[in-house]
C-alpha cells in the first residue's frame, strides 16, 4: 500500500498535507518520495516505528540500483549538528534537508527524542510547528 501511495505521489507536486501516521514505517528510507514534494508544507509520520530497527548506514558508501547517486555539496557545521553524530540521522537528513516544512509531527517514533527534534529544527529552517507544539524563534 505504502509502495503504490509513493510512486502516484510524483504527479501530486501541488500536496500540501500528508498524513501517514500509524503505517508501521520503519525507516526515512520509506520516506524517500517526498522529496519530490516542493510543495508539501505539513507532514504526520507520528506512531509509526522509525528508529526502532538499526539502520545500516553502509549502503550509502556506494551507489546501488535502488539508489539514486546524488552529490551532497553540504559541509557538516557544528551549529547544524551540534553535538549530533551525523550519520545517526543520515537518512532524515536527506529526506528533510529540502522540504520547506512548516508543520511536522513524528511524536510516537522510537527517534522522536530532544536530540532528534532539536536536529530537525536546525535543518528544517521553515519549521514552525513540531509534535503539535509551536516552536519559539530566537
Amino acid at each position: 500500500l505504502i509502495l503504490s501511495l509513493f510512486t502516484g505521489l510524483e504527479a501530486m507536486q501541488l500536496l500540501s498535507c500528508l498524513n501517514l501516521s500509524n503505517n508501521k514505517l520503519s525507516s526515512f528510507t520509506a520516506l524517500g518520495p517526498l522529496r519530490l514534494l516542493k510543495s508539501l508544507k505539513a507532514l504526520d509520520i507520528s506512531c509509526n516505528e522509525i528508529g526502532s530497527h538499526s539502520i545500516d548506514t553502509t549502503r550509502y558508501l556506494c551507489s546501488s540500483p535502488l539508489s539514486h547517486a546524488e552529490e551532497i555539496d553540504w559541509i557538516p557545521d557544528e551549529t547544524v549538528t551540534g553535538d549530533v553524530n551525523l550519520t545517526d540521522y543520515w537518512e532524515a537528513f536527506l529526506i528533510f534537508k529540502d522540504l520547506n516544512l512548516t508543520q511536522l509531527d513524528i511524536v510516537g517514533n522510537a527517534i522522536a527524542d530532544e536530540k532528534f527534534k532539536s536536529f530537525l529544527v536546525k535543518i528544517v529552517p521553515t519549521l514552525k510547528w513540531l509534535d503539535g507544539q509551536e516552536l519559539q524563534l530566537h
